[in-house]
């Protein structure tokens, strides 16, 4: 321990005193302190490791409470508090030898956390230690994380609607950054970066409630997309969360379009059999196309697959430059079908198409027709029989009497 006072304001660790006549001095004190000390942060576990990770910022204004039990008698001689700053930071300073409890004040602790890791290993919001003279220790960290999470998507919108619809792929390799404030200070404790999956999912967990920034990097997208779907409806790559304690929060999904081209149009009954879409041509609906090529200039070959309308209309939309093949399956076709009409020329129920920026090429149209007939003759019925029957030249049956009996003979 060091001397902090002598009676004669030194720190000699003497005094002298000029003691008059039947005097009472009962004002020699002297001071010492210790050269020990106890610290050191609060912090948010993001990823719930028990360890702090660069990443991890401290809970800022967490109060944290020291007692000493000097004598060994089971009653505290000291006392004192701290509170944590802005980096989660304590510190209890000029501490003689001896053991201390080191306890957090959970009230204290942003709401919707929980421990995570502690000095002695015992997650009680507590730890004991026998601290040697003169000893510095600034291990004594204790971890908080949250049990609420924030996800969900990144996706190809392929028609450009800003709504996520069956068929439209997930974006890979996509980085999200999520930062927050989570002590409400004004500076952020937490701020992460992940990459979407192959499906173009994306989740933060062990979240407290707070307030939360989310934010695609457009640099990590693939080229040629622009965004056309926010979670806040609002195209600038970011939205902000409040989330509240012990929350699933898995809505959050942005959706980026490769382009503004479109293909279709037409599956049609070539009643005339003439190779192209004419007047009196119906559409046939429910058939099955498929388009092939890579819709969001990505490098990687995309496949969409829509049905025909009641007018045997289809459509793809959102669609970058390129080369793209567009394919009829016909068994989806009513039977007794076969090609009679080919974009290209070729009936093999396909076409290859090659697409500008921004194209609408609607003239992808496939005709077919049936390979069945009906026939054959209206004739005059003579003879009334409903049947059809031989009459030798010559015979005029509109003489006949009525009634009246023809035989005829070959």
């Amino acid at each position: 321990m060091n001397p902090t006072q002598d009676p004669d304001g030194g720190t000699a660790n003497s005094a002298a005193v000029a003691l008059g006549e039947g005097e009472d001095n009962v004002d020699q004190d002297f001071g010492y302190n210790g050269t020990g000390s106890i610290g050191d942060t609060i912090f948010f576990d993001a990823d719930n490791s028990g360890t702090q990770q660069s990443n991890e910022g401290g809970i800022n204004g967490v109060v944290v409470n020291l007692s000493l039990d000097l004598d060994g008698d089971g009653v505290a001689d000291y006392t004192d508090s701290a509170t944590t700053d802005a980096d989660g930071a304590y510190l209890f300073a000029n501490l003689p030898a001896g053991e201390y409890t080191i306890s957090v004040d959970t009230a204290t602790i942003p709401a919707g956390m929980i421990q995570s890791s502690d000095p002695d290993g015992s997650l009680d919001d507590m730890a004991t230690y026998n601290l040697a003279g003169g000893q510095n220790n600034l291990q004594q960290d204790f971890g908080y994380t949250g049990t609420g999470s924030i996800g969900d998507r990144v996706w190809n919108d392929t028609d450009g609607d800003g709504v996520q619809d069956s068929g439209e792929t997930g974006l890979a390799g996509v980085d999200i950054t999520i930062s927050a404030d989570i002590d409400s200070d004004g500076i952020p404790d937490y701020v992460q970066t992940v990459t979407t999956d192959g499906s173009g999912g994306y989740l933060f967990d062990n979240l407290p409630d707070g307030v939360y920034t989310l934010t695609v990097d457009p640099a990590s997208l693939p080229v040629g997309l622009s965004q056309s779907g926010d979670p806040d409806s609002v195209n600038d790559n970011m939205t902000v969360i409040g989330l509240s304690a012990g929350e699933d929060n898995l809505d959050q999904d942005f959706g980026y379009n490769s382009g503004t081209g479109s293909i279709g149009d037409t599956i049609y009954f070539d009643a005339d059999d003439s190779g192209s879409e004419s007047p009196g041509d119906t559409g046939i609906p429910g058939v099955t196309v498929t388009l092939t090529g890579d819709v969001d200039n990505d490098g990687i070959e995309d496949t969409l697959t829509t049905v025909t309308d009641d007018n045997g209309a289809y459509l793809f939309e959102g669609l970058a430059d390129g080369d793209y093949t567009i394919a009829v399956d016909p068994a989806t076709l009513p039977a007794g079908m076969e090609q009679s009409g080919d974009p290209d020329g070729v009936n093999d129920n396909s076409s290859v198409v090659t697409l500008d920026p921004d194209e609408d090429n609607l003239v992808q149209d496939f005709g077919y027709r049936g390979t069945g007939s009906i026939g054959d003759t209206i004739w005059n019925d003579l003879d009334g029989t409903g049947y059809r029957t031989a009459v030798k030249a010559g015979w005029n049956l509109s003489m006949l009497p009525c009634p009246s009996t023809l035989t005829v003979t070959a």
